[in-house]
């Protein structure tokens, strides 16, 4: 019996399941989501996670980007998401 878990169709897509950033944006679980990834991965020291996508989050997200040699826009699209989620430490 094959106990491998198998990809279905339901299975996120970080690519296209999650929804492209920039400021301003307020109030936001994906900007809450993505400031607790910047500062895991030690991106901006004075980041708060408020759900805000301001000049701090851009200006954290421009280095990440510049880190990854990344496209240094300080909109966090699909190719800024799977960087994200893929660089980020085991907790």
């Amino acid at each position: 019996m094959n106990t491998e878990p198998k990809l279905t169709n339901n299975q996120p897509n970080l690519e296209n399941d999650l929804p492209e950033l920039s400021q301003p944006i307020y109030g936001s679980l994906a900007v809450a989501v993505l400031q607790q990834l910047l500062i895991l991965q030690g991106f901006d020291a004075n980041l708060s996670v408020t759900g805000n996508f301001l000049n701090e989050t851009t200006v954290a997200v421009i280095a990440f980007q510049k880190a990854l040699s990344l496209q240094q826009d300080g909109i966090v699209g699909p190719n800024t998401w799977v960087a994200l989620a893929y660089n980020a430490p085991s907790i």
